[in-house]
């Protein structure tokens, strides 16, 4: 956004404070810090092989749980 649309970048993040404000308000008072918990975890913690089998099979958020056609369209 800030590289190709240069004069819409003011606009932009305008509509993003109402998204914003509550959200790092919220981070601010509940765990004292701007920066929410996940993203200051270090990312070495789960490997990548395990952090990939985590999203594609979670029960909770798993990929090809709740859109098993997907495994169809890389077959095809």
């Amino acid at each position: 956004m800030a590289l190709h649309y240069r004069r819409h970048l003011a606009s932009f993040l305008l509509w993003t404070l109402p998204a914003a404000v509550p959200f790092f308000t919220y981070t601010l008072v509940v765990q004292h810090s701007l920066i929410p918990l996940y993203l200051r975890l270090p990312l070495e913690r789960y490997p990548a092989l395990a952090g990939a089998a985590m999203h594609l099979f979670s029960p909770s958020r798993g990929l090809l749980i709740f859109t098993p056609v997907f495994l169809f369209s890389v077959a095809g």
